[in-house]
């Protein structure tokens, strides 16, 4: 009975861990989408003035694939933490390794795409200038 009772905690535990990961990274990617749409408006402006945006555009561009991909993998860790099971606690241990390496891969591409956000707000900077 104790051990059937520790497998609630050996999968349980993880798999919320897991899940409020996912939350956070979500919201993280809304507001990044967020920001892209802000700096989608302002490279806009400034074409429209006759200013150069094609480099800042590409930037925009890059941090929308990426964006993308870690949607993928969030998709993919939400997926592995919510099939984790009590029943099975060595499946669950499986899933869970995958959940944090789905994590892990996306929180690799929302740190490439933030760059490159960065890297197009400094370009409307110097534009504006």
């Amino acid at each position: 009975l104790i051990v059937n009772n520790y497998r609630v905690y050996q999968v349980f535990l993880p798999q919320s861990a897991g899940l409020v990961a996912v939350d956070r990274l979500k919201a993280f990617d809304a507001k990044l989408r967020e920001l892209i749409t802000k700096i989608s408006a302002k490279a806009d402006e400034l074409a429209g003035q006759g200013k150069d945006v094609t480099a800042i555009k590409t930037l925009i561009s890059t941090a929308e694939a990426q964006l993308s991909v870690a949607q993928g993998y969030i998709t993919t860790a939400e997926t592995a933490f919510t099939s984790m099971t009590i029943s099975n606690p060595e499946g669950a241990k499986t899933l869970k390794l995958e959940g944090k390496s789905a994590l892990l891969e996306a929180r690799k591409n929302f740190s490439e795409a933030k760059k490159n956000l960065k890297s197009a707000v400094q370009a409307i900077k110097g534009l504006i200038k």
